[in-house]
């Protein structure tokens, strides 16, 4: 028999390791289409398709190592520390190939938008190469040549932090000139896979951070509540508008007049009056309308509202709070799916009582660059 050599060996088993599912794929009847493609194109999978595994035998060993082995720790997110990502990150590529999700190590928190930027991680030092850094058997490797944005909800459990001179050794390994390998070679294959997964990883976050951004970009555009209610009235001086500091509640809570209302459309179902507000020019306007309420629960303390917006109202950023008539505004976290137009808001920590006699509030800002 040929021997492989160690640096095949690594390449071979960081392939496996980033690209082959996970026994929980291989197992889910619903992914049976995928691992069969899978499997046609990957030569280690591919051998294993005919050997019988026991499925009961490696639960058992699982939840005997779940009960024996430490908890996992997930505390306050801070630089310095390793992180696995959570499963969902995971996926098929277009290639077949199931990307999972590396171990990282953060090198910047972003608390403005709940983001941080982090160093992908491996273990095989074989592989190692100019730009990739020791940080010892622990931890492993880290690949200063391939940092990358991702949210705090990313993240799953922390295994430790590494020491302030390993950190340095990274952070100037990442500042420092471009990390260049041969051409073709094994490293240079395996950092292109390396890249790959990481914008796989990268990818699904960008989105959320960048609605972060915007959605903070509108608070500070809304900030002076002096400043908004000016502008309200200086579009119309019959809205009626609660003395409260908060701008952006401000506009939820804005009365309109009932020419500036969309009446009630003859359909079937409860409707959700809410407010679209256009910010970034001398007035801001405002317009009343009626959004589709598809779902309304509790589910132990989080309430869950869905719906949908109308066909005018499908651009924007969409903020929702709870209104207790005891207690008043408090904010949810609203998604928003403009090409449906459907919604989706949580409030967390919420009752009974919440939910009885509480109400969701929605207020749809458009951000206009310039207005006549």
């Amino acid at each position: 028999m040929t021997k492989i050599s160690t640096i095949k060996e690594a390449w071979r088993i960081m392939y496996q390791d980033r690209t082959c599912p996970p026994y929980a794929v291989l197992r889910d009847p619903a992914q049976t289409e995928n691992v069969a493609e899978h499997r046609k194109g990957c030569p280690f999978c591919a051998m294993k398709s005919t050997e019988s595994i026991d499925y009961e035998a490696w639960e058992e060993l699982g939840t005997q190592m779940a009960h024996d082995w430490p908890k996992p720790q997930k505390p306050s997110v801070q630089v310095g520390q390793i992180w696995s990502l959570v499963a969902t990150k995971g996926g098929w590529d277009d290639r077949f190939r199931h990307v999972n999700p590396p171990m990282v190590l953060i090198l910047d928190v972003f608390e403005d938008v709940s983001g941080i930027r982090v160093t992908q991680l491996f273990d095989v030092k074989a592989l190692m190469a100019d730009g990739d850094v020791d940080l010892g058997p622990r931890f492993g490797v880290a690949e200063a040549w391939n940092t990358y944005a991702l949210d705090q909800a990313d993240l799953d459990s922390c295994f430790g932090t590494v020491g302030h001179d390993d950190l340095d050794s990274v952070r100037n390994a990442v500042l420092s000139e471009a990390h260049n390998v041969e051409d073709d070679s094994i490293v240079w294959h395996f950092r292109q896979l390396e890249l790959e997964v990481a914008s796989f990883m990268a990818m699904e976050a960008i989105g959320r951070l960048m609605g972060r951004q915007e959605r903070n970009a509108v608070r500070q555009e809304l900030a002076d509540a002096e400043m908004v209610r000016g502008k309200i009235l200086a579009f119309d001086p019959r809205i009626r508008l609660p003395k409260v500091e908060d701008g952006l509640k401000m506009l939820a809570e804005a009365n309109l007049p009932d020419e500036l209302m969309l009446k009630a459309a003859a359909v079937e179902g409860e409707q959700l009056p809410f407010t679209v507000v256009s910010i970034g020019g001398p007035t801001n306007p405002c317009r009343g309308f009626l959004a589709e309420v598809l779902g309304s629960d509790l589910e132990d303390t989080v309430i869950r509202i869905t719906g949908r917006l109308p066909e005018e109202c499908r651009e924007g950023l969409l903020f929702a709070w709870w209104r207790r008539p005891d207690i008043g505004l408090e904010e949810g976290v609203a998604e928003f799916d403009p090409s449906a137009g459907i919604f989706s808001a949580v409030f967390p920590g919420k009752s009974q009582l919440d939910f009885n006699i509480g109400e969701p509030v929605l207020l749809l800002v458009q951000v206009n660059d310039a207005q006549d």
